[in-house]
């Protein structure tokens, strides 16, 4: 089973891929999209090692102590934590109000490897348009820049 935090915004379509009773989907906000339990990152109601992967997409940058959320999601999980964020080297906006962190490769790879022994970090391109103008833009900016998503894939042992 996979514990999907954050769930709320619907681009993520993990829905789509771990749809039924493969996925249980957890947000803080009551009106998040395809919510099935509301509560808190830092305090997961579920017992230890209760999923076999936990997925925590775009959440860890709003908090004020992603370690406590990380810890959380390690505690639950009896496998695997994928962590994805937004990659800092692409993307830096110092009047941005609603992300309190910030990570780049490096960085997000050390953050994790705090708590996990094994860390494999990949980096692509968050999409969330569509069509063939949308595809072309990110193809542009993912060759010129940098991809926009760090996406850590968290082994326990």
């Amino acid at each position: 089973m996979i514990l999907d935090v954050g769930s709320g915004d619907p681009r993520k379509r993990l829905h789509v891929l771990y749809n039924g009773s493969n996925a249980l989907h957890i947000d803080i906000d009551r009106n998040a999209y395809h919510l099935e339990v509301c509560c808190s990152v830092n305090a997961l109601p579920f017992r230890n090692a209760t999923f076999r992967v936990v997925h925590i997409s775009h959440v860890l940058e709003h908090l004020s102590d992603p370690m406590l959320a990380l810890k959380e999601c390690k505690r639950v999980s009896q496998e695997y934590v994928v962590a994805k964020v937004p990659n800092a080297s692409r993307f830096f906006n110092a009047e941005d109000k609603e992300h309190k962190m910030s990570w780049n490769q490096h960085s997000f790879r050390n953050f994790c490897e705090t708590l996990f022994p094994t860390v494999v970090l990949t980096c692509t391109e968050r999409r969330t348009g569509s069509g063939l103008l949308f595809r072309t833009k990110s193809f542009v900016y993912t060759a010129l820049f940098r991809p926009n998503e760090l996406v850590a894939l968290c082994k326990k042992c």
